[in-house]
């Protein structure tokens, strides 16, 4: 079982890895459009129209990689918390959150939501386990 654990979490970093290289290729991509367009042209207005485009195509292509990056983090945490290493796992529901609001998800939106009612279950659950340890 730890073995299976270990090859998914290694299988979920290498996957993060993946995201953070998209990430890094559309914000290259966004820059060298936004470089181009600075450009002295007859016609700015299509020049700006396109800059406009491949901003907002950057910026949903963006959301959906940080969703991606925040639901494998929340994987990531599963792992964790079966494990029973807290710490870990509260890091990376934090980081699943932060990658949530840096996508433009309300803080009160049901992923978010969802992420800090399992944050807090899984502290109550650790100060229980930790009572009954000193009980022993």
């Amino acid at each position: 079982s730890h073995q299976q654990y270990d090859r998914a979490m290694m299988h979920l970093r290498e996957a993060l890895d993946i995201l953070d290289d998209k990430l890094e290729s559309i914000r290259n991509r966004v820059e060298i459009s936004s470089q181009s367009s600075h450009g002295k042209s007859m016609n700015m207005n299509m020049k700006n129209m396109s800059t406009i485009t491949t901003t907002s195509t950057s910026m949903n292509e963006t959301n959906s990689t940080l969703e991606q990056k925040s639901a494998l983090c929340a994987c990531l945490a599963n792992i964790y918390k079966l494990r029973q290493c807290y710490k870990e796992a509260m890091e990376y529901y934090l980081q699943s959150i932060n990658l949530l609001v840096e996508a433009n998800h309300p803080g009160d939106s049901p992923r978010i939501s969802m992420l800090m009612r399992i944050m807090k279950r899984m502290e109550s659950a650790r100060k229980q386990s930790q009572s009954q340890g000193q009980m022993r």
